[in-house]
């Protein structure tokens, strides 16, 4: 989950795909809050997991940019595009993973933990 994400930053623009991810959390927030306050707990529930897998992509962005990653759109560049997907035959297959799995309360958080967890003991 960890490469696809940072492979996702990196490919789509890091400021863009940090910026992305970013508004998608401070825009489902308030829906959270809301249906806390109101007791829709289900619907709570899944605007608060939205929100919290956005910010393993916000995380690994803001790490890439203080790292001085190189920033550039290349997926936007018609030649450059031709060679990220003869490069990265699963780069679509990642984006919906990434994307599908954002929608589903907590799952990318709780494998990003999970992954950062089991890198580090070994």
């Amino acid at each position: 989950m960890i490469r696809i994400i940072k492979s996702h930053n990196r490919l789509n623009g890091i400021k863009f795909a940090t910026i992305e991810f970013a508004l998608i959390a401070l825009i489902v927030a308030p829906f959270a809050g809301y249906y806390c306050l109101h007791q829709r707990f289900v619907l709570a529930f899944i605007s608060g997991g939205i929100m919290l897998n956005c910010l393993p992509v916000v995380y690994y962005g803001i790490e890439a940019l203080h790292k001085g990653q190189d920033d550039s759109l290349t997926i936007w560049n018609r030649q450059a595009r031709d060679k990220l997907n003869l490069e990265n035959p699963h780069l679509l297959r990642d984006t919906l993973v990434l994307a599908g799995l954002t929608l589903l309360p907590l799952v990318v958080l709780v494998l990003v933990l999970m992954e950062a967890t089991q890198s580090r003991k070994t």
